[in-house]
């Protein structure tokens, strides 16, 4: 079933973007990503073929990029509200 969350990262569009050229390709497992510029940072909307899809990325792409950048390294993403999706339409579920 697939997952995905919600978050909000206290980054720059300038820092997103950078972060988002070190990660050159889409990371297995995922099928929707989207990014708005908020008040408070980014607005991050994952959707993943599952929860271990998106924890491998961020254990194995994410957290080591991030660490590259001492103005974002973290031990861990902000956190975020998770969900089980119910119903994927689009042209995202048919990729």
């Amino acid at each position: 079933m697939p997952w995905g969350y919600v978050r909000e990262m206290p980054i720059s569009r300038e820092q997103y973007d950078e972060l988002d050229r070190q990660i050159t390709e889409d990371p297995e497992g995922l099928l929707l990503h989207t990014a708005a510029q908020t008040d408070g940072g980014m607005l991050i909307i994952d959707v993943w073929d599952s929860k271990e899809a998106n924890d491998r990325f961020e254990r194995e792409t994410l957290f080591p990029a991030l660490q590259q950048h001492a103005e974002f390294a973290a031990e861990e993403a902000p956190a975020h509200n998770e969900f089980d999706v119910h119903k994927l339409r689009g042209r995202a579920a048919r990729a």
